[in-house]
């Protein structure tokens, strides 16, 4: 995207977060529009507001239907808080990465999602000298 276009996006995902504070969506947008412009900082600051916006997992589901809901907003749980680790991963926070992944409850509370915690924190450990040496 070109940088005119992605300061456009900015200022209008910044405007939808200050009209709605409780819209997760736009907070994660702003996120990967910050991180797309080197603004790493700005983006884990945003990624942060999503996940503590978007609803913890929940220990049962709902029997009428609202399963489809709770998954997605799951996946959009997880998937914020990967982005964060990411964050810590590329500016050499191999730590900060690890123990955000270790300690968050929706990476506890399903069999799948500790699986996937695990092969991404594997990857990252596998992937190079420097990461293994500071890790």
């Amino acid at each position: 995207m070109e940088q005119g276009k992605l300061s456009q996006a900015i200022d209008h995902l910044q405007e939808a977060t200050r009209l709605d504070k409780s819209y997760a969506m736009a907070f994660l947008a702003l996120g990967d529009a910050y991180h797309k412009i080197g603004e790493k900082a700005k983006a884990l600051e945003q990624y942060k507001k999503a996940d503590d916006l978007f609803p913890p997992p929940s220990p049962s589901k709902d029997s009428e239907g609202g399963e489809d809901s709770e998954d997605i907003d799951l996946a959009y749980k997880i998937d914020t808080v990967l982005r964060q680790a990411a964050i810590d991963y590329e500016g050499g926070k191999y730590q900060e990465a690890h123990n955000l992944l270790n300690n968050k409850e929706v990476f506890r509370t399903q069999p799948v999602i500790q699986i996937l915690n695990l092969a991404f924190i594997q990857g990252y450990l596998n992937n190079g000298s420097q990461m293994k040496k500071n890790y």
